[in-house]
């Protein structure tokens, strides 16, 4: 009794090898790529001061891999600009 299930074991252990080297491997043609960004950033004015910022940034893009090395892609992308700063007449902003 212990051969036969010995046996069966292999069988199966074989079996599931072999039902895995038979799989092909297809991958999409679409792809989503998403970026996100925290940052800092100055603008430069000639006549008033500069002011200095922080800047959120996000994107979602959709890649169509159109053949091996070009593909594709259209998406959105937000962009957030906050900070504050004095303007020369000493308005607060």
């Amino acid at each position: 009794m212990k051969k036969l299930n010995f046996i069966l074991a292999g069988i199966l252990l074989f079996s599931i090898s072999f039902v895995q080297a038979q799989e092909e491997n297809q991958t999409s043609k679409f792809s989503i790529y998403a970026y996100g960004g925290i940052g800092y950033t100055q603008v430069k004015n000639d006549n008033e001061p500069d002011y200095d910022l922080n800047v959120n940034t996000g994107e979602v893009l959709l890649n169509y891999k159109a053949w091996d090395k070009i593909g594709l892609a259209t998406g959105i992308g937000y962009s957030v600009l906050s900070g504050s700063g004095f303007n020369s007449n000493g308005n607060f902003y």
